[in-house]
């Protein structure tokens, strides 16, 4: 291991929005900060750079690393889909929360390294709580199955995103707009993402919904119960009736409502 003392550094004055558990788990703090599915691959990758911390490998630069392709990560977060994924991570590398690099032994592979950048982060920083750590405690060893850690080394990325971002309807309502934060938090620890405190996180998202800001998780209409649906009368395709919108005395999915 190069630089062991350096980079022994990095980590013990890494983040308190960051903890030291098994995916998939978040903070609210970190959530309100960055994001709610940007924290969701930010904890995934924080966690992975502390398991080759200890390994001892992909250390370059004075800094650990981690690598994937978009297909290998999408495995990873199986509730987003590639073009969510490649978003989330793209907009992470402009906000500098991300750093990325390609230390990969041919030329021909643009398989991306991300390592975070902890100091970008400290500046987001919420003062301490009784739900984050103020020191990265070096992680204790953990297997992941091959599907999880798996760091492909043959596809070819691309710098460039223009994958479409949902947005749930201006909510009218307070009432509304918990209902909504609710089922938000709701999809995505019915998808096994651990939340801690999710008070805060709700009155966050509720707030997002209230300005029209609150976006519309993958598969968000599929994951919810189907007991009870309505047809859209704009595109015909069924859908379950609470997340469906009131336009011209009939109801629309929530694309056609925005279209």
């Amino acid at each position: 291991m190069q630089n062991n003392n350096d980079i022994k550094n990095i980590f013990s004055t890494s983040s308190p929005l960051l903890l030291d558990e098994p995916p998939l788990i978040v903070l609210p703090s970190l959530a309100i900060k960055v994001g709610l599915e940007p924290a969701i691959v930010l904890q995934q990758i924080h966690y992975f750079l502390g398991l080759n911390y200890h390994a001892g490998r992909n250390i370059r630069d004075e800094r650990v690393w981690t690598y994937n392709s978009y297909e290998k990560w999408q495995q990873i977060f199986p509730f987003f889909s590639k073009k969510t994924v490649q978003r989330i991570f793209v907009n992470m590398e402009k906000d500098e929360i991300l750093i990325s690099e390609n230390y990969n032994n041919s030329a021909l592979n643009r398989i991306k390294w991300y390592t975070i950048n902890y100091e970008k982060l400290q500046a987001l920083d919420f003062p301490k709580s009784k739900n984050a750590r103020g020191q990265f405690d070096l992680m204790q060893e953990a297997n992941l199955t091959s599907s999880s850690i798996t760091e492909n080394t043959t596809e070819t990325t691309t710098n460039n995103c223009s994958c479409g971002v949902l947005y749930f309807p201006k909510s009218e309502n307070k009432e509304e707009a918990d209902k909504i934060a609710g089922r938000v938090i709701k999809y995505y620890t019915g998808s096994g993402v651990t939340i801690k405190n999710s008070h805060g996180l709700k009155h966050h998202l509720a707030k997002k919904a209230l300005h029209g800001e609150l976006e519309i998780p993958d598969g968000f209409a599929v994951a919810e119960s189907l007991k009870d649906e309505a047809i859209c009368s704009s595109c015909g395709k069924p859908f379950p009736k609470e997340n469906m919108m009131h336009k011209n005395n009939g109801l629309v999915c929530i694309k056609c409502y925005q279209d």
